[in-house]
């Protein structure tokens, strides 16, 4: 919710007429631009350089440090006296929220049982729309009805995401598939078996054997063991563990994901992906102009932005209802084509000589809902899309692809924002070419299919067990239990 009250509350600044004259000095389309630009520029190192670290870092902390980054930028940027100093505090801000994304995707997608993980990452992604909303009630209030400075606007939005430091600290767990993956075995039992009381479930807990099991940490091909780091002697001679250590640095390890991402086995997931993202981006990219768009139109500077949060909600409403029934790919092209058709009647409905209100609003309701729709599937397949070993890596490198494509967007929005028609047909049509790159996507939809673990060829168990890896419980002689690279879902859904 914090990510999204940040980068929402550039579109009311930019409608704002004081920031228009005391900070861009009347330059909305260049000055403007590059104050919407730099937090994207932000969020794709922030992205590219926590998702690679994040793969050895740990998932909780990376989310802490792209939390604490975002809040105090964002209450520093309140104090700002120029554009050039703000820009550079949305920098810093873009930073934290590239972390944010990364890391809280892998997490939710890792934290999820299989069957429901669309609608788990959903409602963390549909946090979003609340944010949108927060944004939205508080503009209206603070620069509307107390016309208040934007400063004042500025340091109330960084509430949220300063609240969301002390709750992610202390309610939310680190991922037992992380933990499990880099030998801290008996961290990931407790971790996992805690969301499982967590999530209701009553039967027969996650044991530390089985955990070892399915995640000796080793790769073959580089002959790598690696040191089981939390566990007793006893329990390492119980289960035979591996305690040599020839592991690589976390800058070769991060080069290695990255790497392996155009491996035989990633490069069409990746190259996929990153497409979808550049269309998706760009033709939502409009986002940050809305107000803007509604106020060229005579209809209000505030009134686009909260149609659009008010979208956004009801298209993550029927995300975490409908992804997990009809997939990810499928729902993507569907909303993607639908939400093209919209955002092309609204440029039909301004181009005209009057501006209703009433068919502008539905198509910015529809835009914006299906918009939010592919956008929830979108994270939940990119996710999916990549093993543990890479996730966030994955998740960072195809972000930060959509997001160069974005800032150029971004000019291109300033360009055209005073031909809204234009502008909105434009967007209209990338998404409609967008919806065609799932047809290049040849992996299989993975909705209530299991994560992968391991990068087939690169594979973290010692044992040979290589590809999409499971924690299942160990069978016991003769009960019939398939092991080796036959998966079971474990009955135990908070960890697989």
């Amino acid at each position: 919710m914090g990510d999204s009250v940040e980068l929402t509350s550039v579109g009311y600044l930019m409608a704002n007429k004081e920031f228009q004259d005391d900070v861009l000095n009347d330059d909305l389309k260049t000055d403007g631009s590059v104050v919407a630009s730099c937090a994207l520029a932000g969020m794709i190192i922030g992205g590219l350089v926590a998702g690679a670290f994040e793969d050895s870092l740990g998932r909780k902390r990376t989310l802490l440090g792209g939390l604490s980054l975002n809040g105090i930028s964002c209450i520093v940027t309140a104090f700002a006296p120029n554009v050039a100093i703000l820009s550079a505090l949305r920098f810093f801000v873009g930073l934290g929220i590239g972390a944010i994304l990364s890391s809280l995707t892998a997490l939710s997608a890792e934290l999820s049982p299989p069957s429901q993980r669309g609608l788990f990452v959903t409602v963390v992604s549909g946090f979003w729309s609340f944010g949108m909303i927060y944004a939205a009630a508080v503009a209206n209030i603070i620069m509307g009805s107390m016309n208040l400075s934007w400063r004042v606007f500025i340091a109330v939005t960084a509430i949220p995401t300063l609240c969301s430091v002390l709750m992610v600290w202390l309610y939310v767990p680190d991922s037992p598939r992380f933990l499990a993956l880099h030998g801290q075995f008996n961290e990931a039992v407790r971790r996992g078996n805690q969301v499982a009381e967590r999530l209701g479930y009553q039967g027969e807990m996650l044991s530390l054997r089985e955990v070892h099991y399915y995640f000796s940490l080793r790769d073959p091909a580089k002959n790598e063991k690696t040191e089981i780091r939390d566990c007793t002697a006893a329990e390492k001679d119980g289960v035979a563990f591996v305690v040599e250590k020839e592991g690589t640095s976390s800058f070769g390890e991060a080069f290695s994901n990255i790497s392996a991402l155009y491996s035989s086995d990633l490069a069409n997931r990746t190259i996929s992906l990153q497409l979808l993202w550049i269309f998706l981006e760009m033709g939502t990219g409009l986002g940050s102009f809305i107000n803007v768009i509604f106020e060229e139109v005579g209809q209000g500077a505030y009134i686009g932005s909260t149609i659009a949060a008010i979208g956004n909600l009801v298209g993550s409403i029927l995300g975490a209802i409908y992804l997990d029934r009809f997939g990810r790919k499928s729902s993507i092209s569907v909303s993607m084509i639908i939400s093209s058709m919209s955002i092309v009647c609204a440029a039909w409905v301004v181009n005209g000589d009057s501006h209703p209100m009433l068919p502008l609003t539905l198509t910015t309701l529809v835009f914006s809902g299906l918009t939010s729709l592919a956008w929830n599937a979108n994270m939940t397949l990119s996710a999916e899309m990549f093993p543990t070993k890479v996730r966030s890596t994955g998740l960072g490198y195809v972000a930060a692809t959509g997001r160069i494509a974005c800032i150029v967007q971004q000019f291109i929005n300033g360009a055209l924002v005073e031909s809204p028609a234009i502008l909105l047909t434009f967007a209209g049509g990338l998404l409609l070419v967008g919806s065609s790159t799932m047809l290049l996507l040849k992996t299989h939809d993975m909705a209530r299919q299991p994560l992968s673990d391991a990068v087939s060829g690169r594979g973290v168990n010692g044992g040979g067990h290589q590809g999409n890896f499971m924690m299942v419980p160990l069978g016991k002689e003769g009960d019939g239990t398939k092991q080796g690279n036959q998966s079971q879902e474990l009955s135990l859904p908070a960890v697989v």
